[in-house]
């Protein structure tokens, strides 16, 4: 795979890449009998660790320790990398949900080879001991005229309401023609929603 996947350069995650509901950062802020906050935090599974180790390295009392965790969270792509298994009970490995874990198939693009599906991977096989998924199956991408996707940050992304209704035609004939007329970017998914509930026969909604 050397030939096709080269090294990349890790650096500090974007924090426009951040979820606000995503996974917080298991760091804790120290202060000991009111006194200020310590500089460094102490990093734990939980906040009863933290108390552990606070207590462990400087000989005092328990109740004496008042921890602060960090509010922010940790970026997009750590919490997604967790995806496979964090919904189904895990960290519980009795969880029921659990055996829908790992599953078979990856759908995606390659443009997220690397930050997301390697993600998975490797943390799938440390967390769980098991691979998520034995294939990926890369779909084609919609391009500028460049050859470049598209992106909100490249200002390439304004002809979403032109080829929505293409890629829609192409998919779903059946059930264009009603929802075509009202579309509009706005409407994109719950038109969406609404072409699925027509796929399956109920015209109600």
């Amino acid at each position: 795979m050397s030939h096709v996947i080269s090294p990349v350069r890790v650096t500090r995650p974007p924090t426009r890449k951040q979820l606000w509901w995503g996974h917080r950062i298991p760091a804790y802020y120290v202060s000991i009998d009111g006194g200020a906050e310590l500089e460094a935090p102490v990093v734990a599974g939980s906040e009863a660790d933290a108390r552990e180790q606070v207590v462990a390295e400087h000989g005092c009392a328990p109740e004496s320790v008042a921890l602060r965790q960090d509010e922010d969270v940790l970026d997009t792509w750590f919490s997604s990398g967790l995806f496979p298994f964090s919904p189904l009970g895990w960290p519980d490995m009795e969880s029921a949900d659990l055996a829908w874990h790992p599953t078979s198939l990856l759908e995606t693009g390659q443009d997220i080879l690397f930050f997301w599906v390697a993600r998975m991977v490797m943390m799938s096989q440390e967390l769980t001991g098991t691979l998520p998924f034995t294939e990926v199956y890369l779909h084609a991408m919609v391009r500028d005229k460049y050859g470049r996707k598209m992106s909100k940050s490249l200002g390439n992304v304004s002809l979403t309401r032109r080829f929505f209704p293409l890629v829609t035609r192409a998919l779903f004939p059946a059930v264009a023609r009603p929802i075509l007329p009202q579309l509009s970017h706005a409407h994109v998914f719950p038109q969406c929603s609404h072409a699925m509930h027509l796929l399956k026969g109920d015209r109600s909604t």
